[in-house]
């Protein structure tokens, strides 16, 4: 797994920890799942993941119903053949907007989250649930 970094300006604010945190909390995320293979050296590797935490430029105060709107910050995870350095799979989650530090905070979970959701549903790989 690769860790593409994040955009300047979000941190310590809006989000708590450093341009690290996403990185570091989605791989033992995925780790924790036990569902993946994870390898130190990508040529042992059959994917090569890359999250990227960006903050695109955007209108500030678009129209809405003609489709802009103000864009907030993102996870972009690529899925990239390791043979072939191809792209097979671009997978983003957007980080709901918050007022206060805290929610800021539980929205950036909760985006990792459904990223690492969003790749199990890609590999095949997502639980299944137990009632």
């Amino acid at each position: 797994m690769s860790n593409a970094g994040a955009d300047s300006g979000l941190f310590p604010q809006p989000f708590s920890g450093d341009p690290d945190r996403g990185y570091t909390q989605f791989f033992a995320a995925l780790k924790s799942t036990g569902q993946f293979d994870l390898v130190s050296d990508p040529s042992g590797a059959d994917l090569v993941l890359e999250l990227q935490l960006i903050a695109p430029n955007g209108p500030s105060s678009g129209n809405k119903q003609n489709g802009a709107s103000d864009p907030v910050p993102m996870f972009r995870l690529r899925i990239y053949d390791r043979k072939t350095h191809y792209i097979l799979w671009t997978l983003t989650e957007s980080i709901e907007v918050a007022l206060k530090q805290k929610t800021h905070d539980r929205n950036f979970d909760q985006a990792l989250q459904n990223i690492l959701i969003d790749f199990q549903r890609v590999t095949g790989k997502l639980p299944t649930e137990t009632h």
